[in-house]
């Protein structure tokens, strides 16, 4: 079972990060190959790509 937006925010809140930080965690448990910087990179240029699209 997959936590809900919801409850990954109050954890967010409970542990005062961002709720982004606790996604790209778990992203980065699931791809030990993927350093974090190189997630970042790839995020990074995909929002810059979906925001120019909207």
């Amino acid at each position: 079972m997959s936590p809900t937006i919801d409850k990954i925010e109050d954890l967010a809140t409970i542990l005062r990060v961002h709720p982004l930080s606790l996604i790209a965690l778990g992203y980065l448990f699931e791809n030990p190959e993927q350093t974090a910087s190189e997630m970042f990179i790839q995020v990074k240029k995909e929002l810059q790509e979906l925001k120019a699209s909207i």
